[in-house]
């Protein structure tokens, strides 16, 4: 106005973005995470400003080398940890690990501090030689035919062992505590039990080892060798 007359002018005000927030943290505790795999979870946080984050390990966080990270999170065990051998957790041998996890929205770092707690799963027996087994023993004799042996990663497990459904294992015993397979008839070469229903002196069996949970079998092929136990007979007339 210029006392006189008023002249006005149209203006289209734009306010323009700026990252003025901070990316913050949204991801809960990385606790409860089972021995023997790799996944940890992801991190994740928001932005108003809604800039593109990046994610890093970076930081206080100890064991931060024991891990790996993308970009968009995804947090791994760089090697599957065992429960029963730590990976050296926080330096104190345990299985609790420190890391420490920083999110960038390209302007702003900020860090969440996180212990990943791994816990013991129940892993199965495995029973000592593999899948299959051959053992040898002498006809007319009784005593231990084989003694199955295991190996358990849980320290303390309690493993029964017991004949599973193979041809022979009824004229087999075993002692449910250790693993010790007997006949329950002496053998004779010359009489056969009937071994593997062909009547020869190969005798199969099968043997579990169980935790109470999990299981391992092993198919055991015995075979009953010969002794010179009878006198020649004359058959002249």
């Amino acid at each position: 106005n210029d006392g006189t007359t008023d002249v006005v002018q149209a203006h289209t005000v734009a306010v323009v973005n700026v990252n003025d927030n901070n990316p913050v943290f949204t991801t809960s505790a990385f606790t409860n995470i089972a021995e023997n795999q790799t996944a940890v979870g992801t991190a994740a946080a928001t932005d108003a400003d809604g800039s593109s984050l990046t994610f890093t390990l970076a930081g206080a966080g100890a064991d931060n080398g024991l891990f790996g990270i993308t970009n968009a999170g995804v947090i791994t065990f760089n090697s599957a940890p065992d429960f029963e051998t730590p990976l050296g957790g926080s330096g104190d041998d345990s299985n609790t690990y420190e890391i420490t996890v920083n999110v960038n929205d390209g302007t702003t770092d900020v860090v969440q501090a996180h212990t990943v707690a791994v816990v013991n799963v129940n892993e199965a027996p495995v029973i000592t030689g593999g899948p299959t087994a051959t053992a040898t023993f002498v006809e007319n004799a009784t005593g231990t035919v084989i003694d199955v042996a295991h190996t358990d990663a849980d320290a303390g497990a309690s493993i029964a062992y017991s004949l599973t459904g193979s041809v022979d294992d009824d004229l087999f015993a075993i002692v449910e505590g250790t693993g010790v397979v007997t006949f329950i008839s002496a053998p004779d070469f010359e009489t056969k039990l009937g071994g593997t229903g062909n009547d020869s002196n190969d005798y199969v069996i099968e043997v579990t080892a169980s935790d109470g949970s999990l299981t391992d079998t092993q198919t055991i092929t015995i075979s009953v060798t010969n002794v010179n136990d009878n006198n020649p007979v004359f058959t002249t007339s």
